[in-house]
């Protein structure tokens, strides 16, 4: 007599799909990419947060950025999006973000 319960495990099995982790990664990926264009955008003032909000709402889609539009980013922020840019060869993003964050927090930048 077997005890084992076959629907017992169904939810570890599905918890547990590698296919449903990579489209998790993805999903996670393409979120993170829309955050930094955005911030990115703000920053730069290519759009200003408002007019940014009324496209992605007329649009039906989620607003996310990297950071807090109302307090400004933090140094650690500013970095995060230079590294992503990095990792998608964007220099000339890098450059932007790298001046604003100068500007920004003067002691962020190295000296020799």
């Amino acid at each position: 007599m077997n005890n084992y319960d076959e629907h017992e495990h169904d939810d570890y099995e599905e918890s547990d799909d590698p296919m449903q982790e990579i489209k998790q990664r993805e999903i996670d990926e393409l979120i993170l990419a829309d955050a930094f264009k955005n911030s990115y955008m703000i920053l730069t003032q290519e759009i200003s947060f408002d007019e940014m909000l009324d496209s992605k709402f007329k649009k039906s889609l989620s607003a996310v950025l990297a950071f807090d539009p109302e307090a400004g980013p933090l140094l650690y922020e500013l970095e995060n999006m230079i590294e992503f840019y990095i990792d998608s060869e964007e220099y000339e993003r890098c450059s932007k973000i790298r001046d604003i964050m100068h500007k920004k927090f003067p002691n962020s930048i190295l000296t020799e």
